[in-house]
């Protein structure tokens, strides 16, 4: 009988070549998943989406004051609002460097509610669907009342309702919503209304974003294509080893 050396006993044992091409299938699988998703998942533009315009005096850390004016790229669709772009500082934005904060009164007459708009001329397609993610945030312990809404041809078709929690200034909430576009232009509208008779309230908003949800027959072929392609490198391991 023939014996083995003691560096042979001792030395690790071969891994086994099939769990390599398996572990290297699931791998492959991930990756091609979550790119299929992410080349799918097309955004549309918004202007200031996050407002980083106009940029606060000091950089990063000051505020300025809007009112009467508007942050570029958003009109006012109804009410009053007394807006503020500030720095992170004051709130850790959810994107970029800034975020937007509004001041609501709880008298009817004077910045108790507002809805800004933004228009997106030949920007989606009819029948497809549209997810739109937003942040908002309170720290007050009564909260106004935030909301934010997609419109095809004047008529909403999607829109999320919050009553803010107080978050003590330290993070946004998030907001999705998906709905169906009913043609090529899509209007994209935000806004809060006063919740107290008494108190002043303030709101936050950042970080918009719009996107076309992916067909679901589009990414199945997407995944099939990748199973095919795992399967043919899994079989050309096997081949070689």
């Amino acid at each position: 009988m023939k014996l083995r050396s003691q560096d042979s006993m001792n030395s690790p044992k071969p891994v086994c070549p099939r769990m390599k091409p398996a572990r290297l299938a699931l791998a492959t699988v991930a990756v091609l998943c979550s790119y299929a998703f992410a080349a799918h998942a097309i955004s549309v533009p918004i202007v200031n989406y996050s407002f980083e315009s106009p940029a606060v005096s000091p950089t990063n850390t000051g505020v300025t004051i809007l009112y009467p004016s508007l942050p570029p790229g958003w009109t006012l669709q109804s009410g009053n609002a007394y807006l503020k772009v500030f720095g992170s500082v004051y709130m850790t934005p959810a994107d970029g460097n800034q975020t937007l904060h509004a001041d609501l009164n709880p008298d009817p007459n004077i910045f108790s509610n507002f809805t800004l708009s933004q228009t997106l001329s030949d920007q989606t397609v009819a029948g497809k669907d549209y997810q739109l993610s937003l942040y908002m945030a309170s720290g007050d312990s009564e909260p106004p009342l935030a909301f934010a809404q997609l419109q095809f041809n004047g008529t909403t078709v999607g829109s999320v309702t919050n009553y803010l929690v107080n978050s003590s200034l330290v993070k946004f909430s998030t907001a999705p919503f998906t709905a169906t576009a009913s043609g090529e232009t899509i209007k994209v509208l935000f806004g809060a209304t006063s919740t107290s008779s008494v108190n002043s309230q303030g709101v936050w908003f950042d970080n918009f974003e719009l996107i076309a949800v992916p067909e679901p027959t589009s990414v199945v072929y997407l995944l099939l294509s990748a199973f095919g392609l795992v399967a043919i490198r899994r079989r050309r391991s096997l081949a070689s080893s």
